[in-house]
C-alpha cells in the first residue's frame, strides 16, 4: 500500500489557494485600472470638448463683431486663433447670394415674425442696377393641413418694396395658403402648381412655391403665418441674388477633439416703420 505524505499534499493546495489569489488580485487590480484610465480618458475628452466648443464660440464672436473680418475671412483665407489653453479655432464666413438661396440659411422662420430677402445692397438700398426679375419663394409642408388646424402647414404672407426712387417706394403685398380647406375661408391666394425642379435650392425639394415678379426691387419681407416654416428662394428670371447675410463656420479644437459651430449673420432686420404695419396681419 502506498501512503501519502500530507505534508506534500497540503504545499500543492497552497500554492493552488496562492495561485488563485494572485489571479483574483490582478484581475480586480487590472480591472480599478483599467475603470480608472478609462475615467480619465473620459474626463479629458470632456474637458477637450468644453474647450473645443468655447473655442468655436470665440471664432464664431471673432466674425460676428468685426464686419470688416467677416467681408475677407474665407474657407481660403481662414482667421485662426490659439489659446492659452491649448485650444484653437479657424473661423470662415461664406456670403449667402446667387440664383439659389435658403433664407435664414436654413433654419426655420418663426412664424408672424418673417424674414427679408435683399434686392438691393445693405445698408443703403442701393445696386447698380437694383435686381428685376421674377423670385420663386418657396417653403415646407409641415404637418399638413385641416379645417381645424390640428394639423398645421404655414401660410406665407409676401411683401415686397420696389420702385424707381428709394424715396417713393411701391409696396405689393400677397398671401398663398396651401391648404385649400383653410384658404376657402381666410381668402388668401391657393399657390400654383410648380415642377420639383423649380422647387429645388441646394438638392432640397420643397413643397410648396409662388412666383414673385419684382421691378427694381429694394426688399422684400415673407412672413410665414400659422407655423414655422423652412423657406428658400431661387431665381426663375433674372439675375442672381445681392449678398443676404454670411454663413460663418468655425471649429475649435482641443487635444484630438474637435467642436464645430454654424451661424448665419444676416444683415439688421429694417425697421417695422419702413414697412405698413399690416404686412404682419394675415
Amino acid at each position: 500500500m502506498e501512503i501519502l505524505d500530507s505534508a506534500s499534499s497540503q504545499k500543492g493546495q497552497i500554492l493552488l489557494i496562492v495561485v488563485l489569489a494572485a489571479v483574483v488580485s490582478l484581475t480586480v487590480g487590472l480591472s480599478a485600472v483599467s475603470r480608472t484610465i478609462t475615467n480619465t480618458r473620459v474626463s479629458t475628452e470632456e474637458a477637450n470638448s468644453q474647450k473645443a466648443l468655447s473655442a468655436a464660440e470665440a471664432g464664431i464672436e471673432e466674425l460676428v463683431n468685426n464686419s470688416a473680418l467677416l467681408a475677407v475671412r474665407n474657407e481660403s483665407n481662414p482667421l485662426a486663433k490659439s489659446f492659452s489653453n491649448n485650444s484653437t479655432f479657424t473661423a470662415a464666413s461664406t456670403p449667402i447670394a446667387g440664383s439659389e438661396i435658403l433664407i435664414n440659411d436654413g433654419s426655420q422662420i418663426l412664424k408672424d415674425d418673417g424674414a427679408d430677402i435683399w434686392f438691393s445692397s445693405y445698408p443703403n438700398f442701393e445696386g447698380s442696377p437694383r435686381w428685376s426679375g421674377t423670385l420663386t419663394v418657396l417653403w415646407d409642408n409641415n404637418d399638413g393641413c385641416s379645417a381645424s388646424e390640428t394639423r398645421v402647414t404655414a401660410a406665407v404672407e409676401i411683401v415686397v418694396i420696389q420702385g424707381a426712387s428709394k424715396n417713393d417706394p411701391d409696396m405689393t403685398r400677397a398671401v398663398y395658403d396651401p391648404c385649400s380647406v383653410r384658404a376657402s375661408s381666410n381668402g388668401f391666394q391657393i399657390p400654383t402648381s410648380l415642377s420639383a425642379a423649380s422647387k429645388t435650392v441646394d438638392s432640397r425639394v420643397f413643397a410648396n412655391g409662388v412666383n414673385v415678379t419684382v421691378a427694381n426691387g429694394f426688399i422684400a419681407r415673407v412672413i410665414p403665418l400659422y407655423a414655422n416654416a423652412v423657406m428658400g428662394a431661387r431665381v426663375s428670371a433674372g439675375p442672381a441674388l445681392p449678398t443676404q447675410g454670411y454663413a460663418i463656420d468655425s471649429v475649435g479644437s482641443a487635444g484630438s477633439t474637435k467642436r464645430s459651430v454654424r451661424v448665419f449673420r444676416g444683415f439688421p432686420r429694417v425697421p417695422i416703420e419702413y414697412f405698413p404695419y399690416n404686412i404682419f396681419l394675415p
